[in-house]
């Protein structure tokens, strides 16, 4: 039985995905949102990915800018 009550999730688009990745590496604020969105919207491992390479780049940036600094 189809319940019309319920909103049917629609799958994030490719290009959604594509700006996902890239923003997780250069904008990382953009890049953990669209990384939410993802997940929410049925591409939850897309999303998880996301969030892990814009844990990693943070980390990664951080750890360049502070050697660049001493």
């Amino acid at each position: 039985m189809v319940n019309i009550y319920e909103e049917e999730k629609k799958p994030a688009p490719m290009g959604l995905v594509v700006v996902g990745y890239l923003s997780a590496l250069f904008f990382p604020i953009l890049g953990f949102v669209l990384g939410i969105v993802c997940c929410l919207k049925e591409r939850p491992k897309h999303g998880v990915l996301i969030i892990l390479l814009n844990i990693v780049a943070a980390i990664v940036g951080y750890c360049v800018i502070t050697a660049l600094e001493a």
